[in-house]
This record gives structure tokens, C-alpha cells and sequence, in this order.
């Protein structure tokens, strides 16, 4: 498919499928405090959730007929690296299930300023004003969402969102270059298959206790809504321009606010909302201050971010 980008304007409907695809990780992400609060366990609904996200996946790639050999070397890669989104889903849902959803999803979204300086600091990319400002919103977002709540948080809950967006930084680092001229659709199904296999071994091993009804069949929505966000990412890119998919992507913490509001009665205090769209200016300006020094391809955007492929998990 031929990537077709206006020359000023986001045409309507990609614009839209970015927003979709947005809605799509909050509803997973808000789908999985839910399954928690009705006793579902953290490492059943992961499992499933990759799980489910594999096999939808793979149906695409089996449907667009794309060759996995096409991937080269890089297929057993993607395939070990899998084990590094599956730990940043872990990491969060560990979040969600302790603090509410909307604050852990804000804390994932300080990874964009996690990036900037991990990239500075292994020196390929320089410093400038707009990473600095970045930082600066992100960090005073930060302080806001967690020195002044509304509610105590829980401080395991807060280490597992920052956890989380290390791991997810830590993950678009290395992506950056692993996923490279391999098809997005492909990466991403050969990243969730190895992070489905990697953490079931790991579960396997570790005895992280028994599989049960509850948490599995909350894993089939959370699943194929983390994988309809993943699709319809990679749709909009065939058509925008990546810096633009990753502003759009911002709108995630926002919906998850409001989803989790109206389906799990959370609502966030006046500092934290403001520490919030600290936070997504912060994303923004990353975003910009990037593409404004390099032309290089997509980077996996949030989480996902929450999710894999062009985000970090699915």
C-alpha cells in the first residue's frame, strides 16, 4: 500500500483511524482495571491478552499473504525480543491494578521523556531547546500527578507505571533498529508470539499461580481490543506521516480518563489533571523536537503504548 500524505492537511479519515486506534488501548487498558476489580489475576489476563493479540495478528499476516521469510534473521530476534513488551504489560497492569487506571496510563506516557534522554545519553541524538522543554513539561506533569492527588496513591503501584515506561523506552530504543525494514504487521506478530511464549515459560517455571475462568475471558476483549488498536495504528501509517500518528496517539491518556470515569468511577483531582495534559504537551514537543532533526521511520509510539508493533505491546 502506497503511504499517501498531504501536503498540509491530515485527511478526515486517518485522522480518525488514529483516534480509534487511541480509544482502542484505553478501552483495553480501562477493560483490564475492570477484570481486576472482579478478581481477575494480572498474570492470567497478560497471558490471554498476548495471546488472543497473537492469533489476530497472525490471522492478518496470514490473510494478507505476507511470507514470514521476508523477515530474515530478524524473525528469531523479534521473536526473543517479545519477551520486553510482554514485561512492559506485566509492569502496568501490576499499575492498574494497584492506583487508577488513568493515573498509571499517565505515568506510562512519561516514557516519550524517558527516550529523549536515554537517546542523549548513548549520544545519537544531540540536545536542543525543544527536548529540554519536553522534559521540563513532562517532569513538571509528573510532580503534579504525583505530589498533589486527589487520593494516597499506592507507591507500588506508581514504581510499576514508571517501571513500565522504562521498559517501553527501553523497548523503542532497540526497536528503532531491530524492526527496520520488516513489515509492521509481521513485527508485530512475530513480537506478541515471542512474548506469549516467553511469558507462559516464565509463568510455567515460576508457578505464578493457577489459570482461571474469571481472568480468561476478560483476556479475550482486553486481547482483541489491544490488537484492534495495533491494526488500526498501522493502517494510519500507510497514510500519515509518523510524527503525526504520535501526536494523534496522545489522545490516549485523555480517553482513558474519561473511560475510566464513566465505567470505573475513577476521577482525577484539578493538579492531576493538570499534570496530565502537562504530560501530553511534554509527548507532543518529543515528538516534534525528534522529527524536526531526523526523517528516520516510525518509532513504536504507546502504548501502548500500551502495545507492540508500532506501539510497544498488543
Amino acid at each position: 500500500m502506497n503511504r499517501k500524505i498531504a501536503d498540509a492537511r491530515v485527511p478526515l479519515l486517518p485522522a480518525l483511524v488514529v483516534v480509534g486506534s487511541g480509544v482502542s488501548f484505553s478501552a483495553a487498558t480501562v477493560l483490564a482495571g475492570m477484570a481486576f476489580r472482579r478478581g481477575a489475576s494480572v498474570g492470567t489476563i497478560v497471558l490471554g491478552r498476548l495471546t488472543v493479540g497473537a492469533l489476530l495478528l497472525w490471522a492478518v499476516v496470514a490473510l494478507l499473504r505476507i511470507p514470514v521469510r521476508t523477515a530474515g534473521r530478524r524473525a528469531l530476534l523479534l521473536l526473543a525480543l517479545g519477551a520486553l513488551p510482554a514485561t512492559q504489560a506485566f509492569l502496568l497492569y501490576q499499575s492498574v491494578a494497584r492506583i487508577p487506571t488513568s493515573v498509571a496510563t499517565l505515568l506510562l506516557y512519561t516514557y516519550p521523556a524517558i527516550v529523549t534522554v536515554l537517546v542523549i545519553a548513548l549520544r545519537r541524538e544531540s540536545i536542543n531547546r525543544g527536548k529540554l522543554l519536553a522534559l521540563g513539561l513532562s517532569a513538571c506533569g509528573l510532580v503534579l500527578v504525583l505530589g498533589l492527588p486527589s487520593e494516597r496513591l499506592g507507591s507500588a503501584g506508581i514504581v510499576f507505571g514508571l517501571l513500565s515506561a522504562a521498559t517501553l523506552a527501553t523497548w523503542i530504543i532497540i526497536a528503532d533498529r531491530v524492526t527496520k525494514d520488516v513489515a509492521p504487521i509481521l513485527s508485530a506478530a512475530l513480537l506478541v508470539a515471542g512474548g506469549a511464549a516467553s511469558y507462559a515459560l516464565l509463568s510455567g517455571v515460576t508457578g505464578t499461580g493457577p489459570i482461571d475462568g474469571t481472568s480468561v475471558a476478560w483476556s479475550v476483549p482486553i486481547g482483541a481490543m489491544a490488537s484492534l488498536a495495533v491494526l488500526l495504528l498501522l493502517v494510519a501509517l500507510q497514510y500519515v506521516p509518523p510524527t503525526t500518528v504520535s501526536i494523534g496517539s496522545t489522545v490516549e491518556p485523555l480517553s482513558t480518563t474519561v473511560l475510566s470515569a464513566w465505567l470505573l468511577g475513577e476521577a482525577l483531582g484539578l493538579p492531576q489533571l493538570f499534570g496530565g495534559l502537562f504530560i501530553v504537551a511534554g509527548v507532543i514537543t518529543a515528538v516534534l523536537a525528534r522529527s524536526s532533526r531526523s526523517n528516520r521511520g516510525p518509532l513504536p509510539t504507546s502504548a501502548g503504548p500500551s502495545d507492540v508493533g508500532s506501539k510497544g505491546e498488543a
